[in-house]
């Protein structure tokens, strides 16, 4: 499992990215046809609200002499963000 404390996601109360407290995190590392994610829960340093965040698995990478598990950027997965589109996207 990696070592971390925390996570950076967005705050819906605090509307702003912070650097969020891990209370959880669970690796799953898939198979052939099924991909791996990194699920963290954490806790706003701010308002103290609960956030999920989550990661894709992105294969692993060698660092230092040994191969290591890379996941991609967090997303804040739960509360779901707002998703704003573009005004340029036609009404159906």
């Amino acid at each position: 499992m990696t070592e971390q404390n925390s996570i950076v996601l967005d705050c819906p109360l605090c509307r702003t990215r912070v650097r969020a407290e891990i209370a959880a995190l669970l690796e799953y590392f898939g198979g052939e046809e099924d991909p791996g994610v990194c699920v963290t829960l954490a806790r706003c340093p701010g308002c103290s609200f609960p956030l999920v965040g989550a990661q894709d698995d992105c294969g692993y990478q060698k660092r230092h002499g040994s191969m290591t598990q890379v996941w991609s950027d967090p997303k804040r997965v739960w509360p779901r963000p707002n998703v704003n589109l573009s005004g340029s996207i036609p009404c159906p």
